[in-house]
This record gives structure tokens, sequence and C-alpha cells, in this order.
């Protein structure tokens, strides 16, 4: 059985948990990665946007940043915090992006 991981916010509001662990990783210097997390790049994991369980989704709310067209964004309501991202790269393929500082399990990655 694979090691359990789970994500949230800042302050603990809002919860994920992919039930499988990200297979790739990559660090994104774009502008927007760099204004959302206020750092100059985004240390993103990507697993399947399927295996995302959101424990608590009413207390994210999703949206595209300046002009993106295909990521939407959860951000925290109570602390802002980016959380979790979901891309679609093409009709029924969507993957899910975690920003690896906010998982609580992290080893092997």
């Amino acid at each position: 059985m694979g090691a359990q991981i789970n994500g949230q916010c800042e302050c603990g509001q809002s919860r994920y948990s992919p039930s499988r662990m990200p297979t790739r990783r990559f660090l994104c210097h774009c502008t927007i990665c760099q204004g959302v997390y206020k750092a100059p790049y985004a240390d993103v994991l990507v697993t399947s946007a399927r295996s995302v369980a959101i424990a608590s989704e009413h207390s994210l709310d999703f949206k595209r940043l300046n002009g993106e067209k295909s990521v939407d964004r959860g951000i925290c309501n109570h602390c802002e915090t980016p959380t979790i991202g979901f891309l679609q790269v093409l009709p029924g393929v969507k993957l899910g992006l975690v920003p690896a500082t906010r998982l609580e399990h992290t080893d092997g990655m």
C-alpha cells in the first residue's frame, strides 16, 4: 500500500487528498506563478485530477488569474493561500497541480 499524502492551505480550512502519488514535478517560473506564490517559482507536483478528493471544496474559490485560459486555481477563502490547481490539457484530460509546499508528506518526491 502506498504512502498517504494530504494537502491543505496555511490555515487548514481547505484540505484535499490525492489517492495516487504525483507522477511528475516541475518548477514554474512564469510571472503568474511568481505572483500567486510570492516566490521566484512554483514547485508543483502533478497527478490526475480524478485522483484528488477535496474534503472542503466550499472553502476554496476556484478562479483563473491574469487571463489564464486553462488553470483553475483553488484559493482558500479564509487565508487566501493558493492550495491546489487543475489544468485542462485536452478535452477529457485534466491534471491536478499540487504545490509541494502544501503537502504534509513529501518523502520520495
